[in-house]
């Protein structure tokens, strides 16, 4: 197989590869020549970043609920190039309007007993870069991520979701074993979900609205041969011409929420599918 220079990639690309390789290969489409389609990009993902903004806010500068709310829902209009709030449709405004409710439970998370138990120690920095290369049949591939917030003895990555799962979902899983080998730290994702902090008649909430998963080594040494074993997928697919990666990644699920109708109608065009 010829050698040449990979792309690099990431847990979220690799998810999407394994997911959704259909879409995976439109939005690297510039390797064969062709003009790439991402797809569209939903309010879920910048209320995400936001909120993770307003936990920057509570771990560097010990900012309130309050305080932190207002940061993160500031961080959501420059994300979605909003000016003021009145200016957001329809979805942003759901985001936006949950936003103070994924802040005050992070905020709890983050000042409770169970943040403590994990002895993580002396907070040191957000947003920690990490880089792997992953020899393949084609060439060296770099393994690319940020994780959230590192502390002494442990990273954990913040999921704002509307679901608590009760074990580290396989995707975040997959995310957190790459930060786990390249650290060598314990892996945690802190769930939170959009609790209010206060009841329908104005009583402080006592529902608890987040949990800390834990990656066990059995999880961290299953996702380090998988992630070695996509690269070495991806690699190929590289390899092949456009006609023959069409052919190995044929669209399913169209109805899922990895697409939009731009997608869709791609889909429609190469393999007649309608949605």
């Amino acid at each position: 197989m010829n050698k040449f220079i990979l792309p690099h990639t990431s847990a979220s690309d690799s998810n999407l590869m394994h997911d959704n390789p259909f879409a995976w290969r439109w939005k690297h489409a510039e390797h064969w020549g062709r003009m790439p389609y991402q797809t569209k990009i939903t309010p879920v993902l910048p209320r995400g970043n936001a909120v993770e903004h307003g936990g920057d806010q509570i771990l560097l500068h010990q900012a309130s609920v309050e305080d932190a709310s207002d940061a993160a829902q500031n961080d959501f209009l420059v994300r979605v190039e909003k000016d003021k709030a009145d200016d957001l449709n329809e979805e942003e405004a759901i985001q936006y309007n949950d936003i103070p409710a994924y802040i005050a439970q992070l905020h709890r998370a983050l000042h409770s007993d169970d943040f403590k138990e994990l002895g993580l120690g002396k907070f040191i920095s957000r947003q920690g870069f990490h880089k792997e290369i992953i020899p393949t049949q084609a060439g060296e591939m770099e393994f690319v991520g940020y994780s959230d917030w590192t502390f002494e003895k442990g990273t954990v990555d913040l999921k704002s979701t509307t679901a608590i799962p009760g074990v580290m979902r396989d995707s975040h899983a997959f995310q957190l074993g790459f930060y786990a080998d390249m650290t060598g730290l314990d892996q945690y994702c802190l769930y939170c979900k959009p609790v209010g902090a206060l009841t329908p008649t104005g009583k402080v909430s006592k529902a608890v609205g987040f949990a800390f998963r834990k990656l066990n080594k059995t999880q961290q040494e299953f996702v380090r041969s998988e992630r070695i074993a996509r690269a070495k997928h991806m690699a190929a697919m590289y390899s092949l011409s456009w006609e023959q990666a069409q052919y190995l990644t044929m669209p399913r699920d169209i109805g899922g929420f990895r697409w939009d109708d731009g997608l869709r109608e791609l889909a429609n065009k190469e393999w007649g599918i309608l949605k």
